[in-house]
C-alpha cells in the first residue's frame, strides 16, 4: 500500500515512528511535514499559528494539495491536522479514490481547546473516511461531529527510544532520584503532587518545558535547572529514579498518556495517578503503582524507595505486561491498517 502521512514532524517518536512502523510492515510511506512552513519559533509562525492565519496556511494547503495529487496514494493519513483546510480536502477526495484516515493525540472538545485552532479540523471530521482517537470521551464526540467511523487508538512505545539502559556514574549524577518526572508543566493539581513528596523529604526530579519560577512558587526547586530530555536521555531519566511519576493532563482528559507504556517500556517503576481505564492496563501494586491523593502518592513512594526488591518486581512486570499486550508503535500501527481493512476492504 502506498500512504502519504501528513503531520507536523516535529518529535520523532510521533510521524516519524509511525512511518518507519508502516515501512517495516511492507509499505511504502510519503511523508509531507506542514510545521516547516511555519519556521517555527519565529515570531511570524507563532503569530500565523495563534491565528490561524496567514500566508504559511496557503502554502500548506496548496503544497498538500500538490503532494496528494503527485503521489496518488492508497491512503492519506493526517496527524492532528489542525492547518489543512475543508475544501481542499473535500477537493481532494473529489479527485482521488485514496482512503481518507485521521489520527488525533490531542482533545479537539476539550472545554479548554481553543476553539479557534480547531476550527479547520472540526469541519472537516465528516470529510474523513475513518477517526482514530486518543481517548475513549472523543468517541461519541466526534460521531455527534458527523464522524462515519470512530475508533480508539491508543499511544505507544517506540521501542529504538523507551528501552532499558545502563547508567554511569556522570548518569547517575544527573538523574539518579527517589523520584523523577519527565513532562510539562500544566496547572491541573501535579505541582501539588510534587510540593507533598518535597516536603516528605524525597529526592525529587523534574525534566520537562514550561516549568516557570511563577509554576515553581513555594517549591525548592529552580526553573533555570529544569531541562527537556529526550532520546536517550528520556530513557535514562526513567531508568535513574526509583520511580517513574505519571501525571495526566485535565486540559486533554486524559485517562492514560504516553508515559503510561513509555516508563514501562524502558524499565521504569509506572508510579500514576489511578484512573479505571489504567486499572485495565496494568494489575494495580504487581505490574504498576497507582495513587488517588498526595497523601497516598507519598506513602506508595517511600514504600517503593525503601522496598527496593519489591519495587524491582513491579517494574518487570510492568515492562513484562506491556510488551506482552502490544502497546510498541508497530503493533499499533497493525491495529490502524486493519481498522482500515475491516471498514473499507482495501489494503
Amino acid at each position: 500500500m502506498k500512504i502519504l502521512l501528513a503531520g507536523d514532524y516535529r518529535y520523532e517518536w510521533y510521524q516519524e515512528a509511525a512511518a518507519s512502523a508502516l515501512e517495516r510492515q511492507g509499505h511504502e510511506v510519503v511523508r509531507f511535514a506542514w510545521f516547516d512552513f511555519f519556521q517555527y519559533p519565529s515570531l511570524k509562525g507563532r503569530i500565523q499559528i495563534r491565528l490561524m492565519l496567514g500566508p504559511a496556511f496557503g502554502q500548506v494547503n496548496d503544497e498538500f494539495a500538490r503532494c496528494v495529487k503527485f503521489v496518488r496514494p492508497d491512503l492519506v493519513f493526517t496527524w492532528t491536522c489542525w492547518p489543512i483546510w475543508p475544501d481542499v480536502i473535500r477537493q481532494l477526495r473529489t479527485d482521488s479514490s485514496a482512503i481518507w484516515v485521521s489520527y488525533i493525540n490531542d482533545d479537539p472538545f476539550s472545554p479548554t481547546a481553543s476553539a479557534s485552532h480547531w476550527r479547520f479540523f472540526k469541519t472537516s471530521i465528516r470529510l474523513f473516511d475513518i477517526h482514530f482517537v486518543f481517548r475513549h470521551a472523543n468517541i461519541p464526540e466526534f460521531y455527534a461531529a458527523g464522524a462515519r467511523v470512530v475508533k480508539l487508538l491508543r499511544a505507544y512505545y517506540v521501542s529504538d527510544i523507551h528501552r532499558p539502559c545502563e547508567l554511569s556514574k556522570h548518569d547517575l549524577q544527573r538523574f539518579q532520584s527517589d523520584a523523577t518526572f519527565v513532562g510539562h508543566y500544566e496547572d491541573d493539581g501535579r505541582v501539588d503532587y510534587l510540593r507533598t513528596l518535597l516536603a516528605a523529604g524525597l529526592h525529587v526530579r523534574i525534566f520537562g518545558a514550561g516549568w516557570s519560577s511563577k509554576a515553581l512558587r513555594g517549591l525548592p526547586l529552580s526553573a533555570s535547572g529544569i531541562v527537556p530530555v529526550y532520546g536517550d536521555e528520556y530513557a535514562k531519566a526513567i531508568v535513574g529514579a526509583r520511580c517513574a511519576l505519571c501525571f495526566l493532563s485535565r486540559h486533554n482528559r486524559d485517562t492514560y498518556t504516553r508515559r503510561s507504556f513509555e516508563i514501562p517500556a524502558c524499565g521504569g517503576l509506572l508510579l500514576s495517578e489511578y484512573t479505571d481505564d489504567l486499572a485495565t492496563l496494568y494489575e494495580p501494586d504487581a505490574e504498576a503503582v497507582f495513587f488517588s491523593s498526595p497523601v497516598e502518592l507519598v506513602d506508595k513512594a517511600r514504600w517503593l524507595v525503601n522496598n527496593p526488591e519489591q519495587a524491582r518486581r513491579i517494574a518487570s512486570a510492568g515492562r513484562a505486561r506491556c510488551i506482552r499486550d502490544g502497546h510498541d508503535v508497530d503493533s499499533r500501527m497493525r491495529q490502524m491498517l486493519d481498522a482500515v481493512v475491516e471498514h473499507t476492504g482495501n489494503r
